[in-house]
């Protein structure tokens, strides 16, 4: 099963958004162990990282249109905590039938 996993990215300092995307990355780990194939999307963190260092920026806009094309490729959306970000994949995910659990337990086993 592709499992999103949804939570906040946005910080105000490098070291937050850091701690949000080593949040992000621990389910996904745990999902991956369970037999699942974990879609984080704030591993595009490492993909902004390096754009900026070869002087590209790439728009916020462009970030959640990339989460969200890999939201749509998902059997499930695993929030794991909120943010104006997931506000957006969440109504996306209702437009699409995909849907939202609040609990890595409720992820069925594959």
């Amino acid at each position: 099963m592709f499992v999103y996993v949804a939570g906040k990215y946005s910080a105000p300092t490098e070291e937050e958004r850091q701690e949000n995307v080593n949040s992000a990355m621990a389910i996904g780990v745990i999902l991956q162990s369970m037999g699942h194939y974990a879609i984080v999307p704030h591993l595009s963190h490492y993909l902004n990282l390096q754009a900026q260092k070869m002087g590209i920026e790439i728009n916020y806009d462009v970030w959640i249109k990339h989460g969200l094309e890999q939201l749509a490729i998902c059997d499930v959306m695993l929030i794991i905590n909120e943010s104006p970000g997931v506000k957006r994949e969440i109504e996306f995910a209702k437009k699409w039938y995909i849907p939202i659990l609040y609990d890595i337990e409720d992820i069925p086993k594959p």
